[in-house]
């Protein structure tokens, strides 16, 4: 990781000082090629040169080549927001405790998704993802028929899940 950010430094600074037109940095995953484009006034042989005639346009060419698991993460990342909206609390105590108590409530029927979060020094069982109050709430008449002591809170929750369309790979 350092190493990647030692040579994303580099790469502009070998650009501006004119000491290359093209400058390539590769790690394990990546490899990364800048290309300074020059105007023709102030094109020339030398860096020196090149400095003292004036900065270079803003014309450029970045071109990155990755492997699959970093086109992967960057294509799932595109357009991620937060979305705010509500989830159910049903249970806070013990990290095994909430592991328990988030594995009995998958298994006890309700179709809500559940996740434990850290609320220091225990964990809390929070179900659903619901972009309304009222949503939240008609869900919870449902779960409080099993836990009784559950109540809603805001927060940051899961986009909703989209089945693919026909013809569509996945």
């Amino acid at each position: 990781m350092m190493r990647n950010f030692r040579c994303l430094l580099f790469l502009p600074a070998c650009l501006l000082l004119g000491a290359a037109r093209t400058v390539e940095a590769q790690s394990d995953s990546l490899l990364i090629r800048l290309e300074l484009l020059k105007s023709p006034e102030s094109a020339s042989d030398t860096g020196i040169a090149a400095l003292d005639t004036g900065p270079a346009t803003a014309a450029g060419h970045v071109e990155v080549h990755s492997t699959r698991g970093i086109d992967s993460l960057e294509k799932s990342m595109r357009g991620v927001q937060r979305l705010e909206g509500f989830r159910v609390q049903v249970f806070l105590g013990s990290y095994r405790e909430a592991m328990e108590a988030r594995r009995k409530f998958s298994e006890g029927g309700l179709a809500y998704p559940s996740y434990t979060l850290p609320n220091t020094p225990d964990y809390m069982v929070l179900v659903g993802d619901f972009r309304t109050r009222s949503e939240a709430q008609r869900a919870l008449k449902e779960i409080k028929r099993q836990y009784t002591g559950a109540f809603i809170l805001p927060g940051v929750i899961e986009p909703p899940q989209f089945a693919a369309r026909r013809g569509e790979g996945r």
